[in-house]
């Protein structure tokens, strides 16, 4: 099969890479692709980054979730103004 992707003008490919293609399972066949785009790459990095700032935000902030600061215990809340 080697000579017919050649003469097709594709790449020629070994007969083992050939043999590995068609054994290969779905999933496999989308990582191959996948890693060989670097934009995605950086696209599934910053989204794994994303999930883990989620995960761990807890842990992350410099602040209890529920604190409140002393200074504002009594303070007013805010008015809206409206423009005449």
């Amino acid at each position: 099969m080697g000579a017919s992707t050649a003469a097709k003008g594709l790449p020629a490919i070994g007969v083992a890479e050939e043999e590995r293609i068609f054994v290969a399972t779905q999933w496999q066949l989308m990582w191959w692709k996948f890693r060989k785009h670097k934009l995605a790459m950086l696209g599934g990095i910053v989204t794994i980054l994303i999930y883990l700032v989620a995960i761990f935000a807890e842990f992350l902030s410099p602040v209890r979730a529920n604190a409140i600061g002393i200074g504002y215990r009594h303070g007013h809340s805010a008015l809206i103004h409206c423009c005449k």
